[in-house]
Order: C-alpha cells, then sequence, then structure tokens
C-alpha cells in the first residue's frame, strides 16, 4: 500500500472514468449476490443494493453503467442522509432538502410571525408542500387567504385551497404566456354553483353558449350558435370552432383550462399586489437561513428529522426577536446643537 488506511479517495484520469465505473458495477454486482443470505436485511447492504440499482443495469447478462440522463434526483446522495435528494433550479445545482416557509403578512399587524416550517427532500413540488401547511395552519390559525409565488399555482395547490377554503392569490403563473393576440377562456364568462361546477358560459360578445360534459371528466364542450359567430367582430380572435353539419361554433375546454383562466384574472388584477406582499417572505427566508452560510444554507447535520429540527428552531429565533422588538421597540435618539451668535 503507497497510502495509509484513510486514504480512501483518489483522483481517477478521464480515460479511466468508464472501465473505473465498468468495474465497481461488477464489485457491486458480487458483493449483492454474495451476501444477500447472511446481510440481506442490513442497512448497509440494502444500500449497496440500492446504489448498484440506480447506476447499473443488466443488458444480456452483462452490466451496463446507466447515462446520466437516466439518474433521478432522487439517487442515493450520501450513505448516512438516505432522504437528501439532487435537483437543478435556474441553472444552480443542489444536494439535500428544501424548506416551506409561512408567515402572516396582514399590513394592518403590527407584527408578522412566522407560522409553519416543513422540510422535505428538494425534489419534491411546492405545491405538496402547501397541501401539507395548509392542514395545520388552517387547524391552528384559521386562514382565509394564501398569498404564494407561481410555483404554488397548479393542480395540486389549487385542489388545497379548496378543500380548507381558503382563497388563494398568486404574484405570477407558472408555463406558456398568454397569446395576446387571441382570446383565452379568462375572456369568456363563467357562473359557478356553489359546489363549484360550471352552470353557464358566455363569450366576450355576450352570447350564451350550451354546456356539454365530455367523455371523460373534468372535460367540457361549449356549443355556440354559428349565425351568431359567422359575423361576430372577434371572429379572428375566438377559439370556438365551426361545425360543418349542424351550424354551430363550439370551445372545448377542461378543468385545469378553468383553473389557469381564473388565475390569469386574479394575476391581472391583484398580481401586483399580491407580489408585494409575498416579497417580504424573502427577507424571512434569509433570516431562517442566515446563521448557516445564507445562500448556500450548510446545517451541521444529516437526516430529514434533524434539519426540520434546525429550521424550527430557527424560525422560533426569529419569532422571539421580532416579538422583543415589538414589545421593546428601541428609543430614539435625538443629536441636536446649539449655536450661538
Amino acid at each position: 500500500m503507497k497510502e495509509d488506511s484513510l486514504h480512501y479517495c483518489y483522483r481517477v484520469e478521464r480515460e479511466e472514468v468508464d472501465s473505473r465505473l465498468q468495474q465497481t458495477g461488477l464489485d457491486l454486482a458480487c458483493m449483492v449476490d454474495t451476501f444477500e443470505k447472511p446481510y440481506g436485511q442490513e442497512k448497509a447492504y440494502l444500500q449497496v443494493k440500492r446504489v448498484f440499482a440506480e447506476h447499473f443495469r443488466f443488458e444480456e447478462k452483462k452490466i451496463v453503467i446507466k447515462e446520466g440522463k437516466e439518474l433521478g434526483g432522487a439517487t442515493l446522495q450520501s450513505p448516512d442522509d438516505e432522504e437528501a435528494t439532487f435537483r437543478t433550479k435556474s441553472r444552480e445545482s443542489s444536494r439535500g432538502y428544501a424548506a416551506n416557509i409561512t408567515e402572516t403578512c396582514d399590513p394592518d399587524n403590527g407584527l408578522q410571525l412566522v407560522t409553519a416550517i416543513s422540510v422535505a427532500p428538494n425534489i419534491t413540488d411546492d405545491q405538496e408542500l402547501l397541501a401539507k401547511d395548509l392542514v395545520t395552519l388552517k387547524e391552528r390559525t384559521g386562514i382565509g387567504e394564501l398569498i404564494t409565488d407561481a410555483g404554488y399555482g397548479g393542480p395540486v395547490g389549487a385542489e388545497a385551497v379548496k378543500e380548507q377554503a381558503v382563497s388563494q392569490k398568486t404574484s405570477a403563473i407558472k408555463g406558456r404566456k398568454k397569446n395576446e393576440n387571441a382570446l383565452g377562456l379568462e375572456d369568456f364568462n363563467l357562473t359557478k354553483n356553489e359546489k363549484g361546477d360550471i352552470t353557464a358560459l358566455s363569450c366576450p360578445h355576450d352570447q350564451p353558449g350550451e354546456i356539454r360534459p365530455g367523455r371523460t371528466p373534468g372535460r367540457y364542450t361549449v356549443g355556440f350558435d354559428g349565425t351568431v359567430c359567422s359575423g361576430c367582430p372577434l371572429r379572428e380572435l375566438c377559439p370556438a370552432c365551426p361545425l360543418k353539419k349542424r351550424g354551430l361554433y363550439v370551445y372545448r375546454f377542461t378543468d385545469n383550462d378553468v383553473r389557469v383562466a381564473e388565475q390569469r384574472r386574479q394575476v391581472e388584477e391583484t398580481g401586483k399586489e399580491a407580489l408585494n406582499l409575498r416579497a417580504s417572505v424573502e427577507s424571512t427566508v434569509r433570516s431562517v437561513i442566515h446563521p448557516f452560510g445564507g445562500h448556500l444554507c450548510k446545517m451541521p447535520v444529516r437526516g430529514k428529522a434533524r434539519i426540520t429540527a434546525m429550521a424550527v428552531l430557527s424560525a422560533a429565533m426569529v419569532n422571539i426577536h421580532r416579538i422583543t422588538k415589538y414589545l421593546r421597540p428601541p428609543k430614539i435618539k435625538i443629536a441636536y446643537q446649539v449655536q450661538t451668535g
């Protein structure tokens, strides 16, 4: 041995990488097969088996190295933190967890407090975190209105706020921008009943349409009088298409289209207000993660449970500082000078 026993990491030349990985795959396959009976339920064995399955596969009884595009973000990142994941967001890669922070933001409040902290593997969708937090927030605070950014505005988030009877305002919409040279569902007039079912719809030119459910749940077809549509000044912009045999113009849409249309109307009406109120939570995020290196946020612990505990305690300290400042505002010092002449 040229190195001591602690020297277990060493550089590999680029041209050696494939052969080294191939040998690693053979070694892992041998370990998985050899130690299954005596150590099949041991954590170390299960991790070795997981690493082999995530990075290699068998093709015609040969071990093949999986390409980078075949590796998902849920692959094992560290043997002492099995729940940590990998993702790339805004061209920046990270390993570990994502924290969702909720705070009060009523302008009439003299004191704003952090109300919820939830931690999950960083590949978790923001909507899933919202759905989880809303249940306890509703029970603890009786929340009535939620302000979020575009990442929380999808179908999962919409279903969560509907179940908890909470209104949601988003500061922007995720996905493709609206085509300014065409009409969209947000330009139509929708009427819903107490259950949220669509009962009536009229076009931007105030022509009522006949609504019929589609063949699959969540889909709709609306028929308009073709004699009116053919002479409509908005004909070139309208998404309704003519039927050759029945003299109708038909427009088809889904529940998801309705959700996006409602969000577009909301953003147009209150998007700037929502953006202004939501922006303050960015400074709260910084306050919570500042003790751990700020933007890099390197916590000195591993595992979801420990990281959650540290994040919650850090948020609690933010609240304590805010409460202290609110109860004991700093005294204002005035400096003045009397000049005589």
